[in-house]
């Protein structure tokens, strides 16, 4: 059994609060194949103008995230909710560069893990979300269309 298959089960399951804060089981169909994947992926949660949408960083390297370009339809699993919504992604550079910069506003600690440096304001540094931003993409899940 597969860490990931423990973190969904988890995730579906009444236990979900002890993971549930900061992760999200995201369920889309793949674009070649129309088979249903399920994946686990931490998140924030940003309050905009135009309503909530979750912000969610991945490596460029992997792949399942290819299958939400130019806007996707998702399930969601948040926080024991079902929800449906939209999801697209930000992969030109100045776009995860903003992106990421939301992301830690949000998730100060996160900073720690992506090896990004506070500047005298306690904020990230700008030079370190551009070094970060060419190794990720942002996936923006809009959640106004739940």
């Amino acid at each position: 059994m597969s860490f990931n298959t423990i973190v969904i089960w988890l995730l579906q399951s009444p236990f979900h609060g002890l993971m549930s804060r900061n992760t999200v089981l995201i369920g889309y169909d793949g674009r070649k194949t129309g088979k249903r994947y399920n994946v686990p992926v931490n998140f924030v949660r940003v309050a905009g103008e135009d309503g909530d949408h979750l912000l969610i960083t991945s490596e460029r390297g992997r792949t399942w995230w290819r299958n939400l370009r130019g806007g996707s339809p998702v399930e969601l699993r948040l926080q024991g909710t079902r929800l449906t919504a939209t999801a697209r992604t930000l992969e030109e550079i100045q776009e995860v560069e903003d992106g990421l910069m939301t992301y830690f506003v949000y998730a100060p600690g996160s900073t720690r893990y992506f090896n990004v440096g506070l500047d005298e304001g306690g904020g990230p540094r700008r030079n370190d979300v551009a070094r970060v931003a060419q190794e990720r993409v942002i996936i923006e899940v809009d959640l106004t269309q739940t």
